[in-house]
């Protein structure tokens, strides 16, 4: 019986997980990012909009 919980837990699970949204969170970047690095560290940063 425990089996069977589980098994029909499992199908749920897959089934809404399925259904679930694809689309990214975000928009897509149209324009390239510039990557710049500070003078003698090893830190980067990027400027933006």
């Amino acid at each position: 019986m425990k089996r069977l919980v589980v098994a029909a837990l499992l199908a749920v699970c897959a089934a809404s997980t399925s259904g679930a949204q694809t689309a990214p969170p975000y928009p897509a970047i149209t324009i390239p990012l510039e990557i710049n690095q500070v003078p003698g560290r090893q830190i980067w940063y990027s400027t933006g909009q």
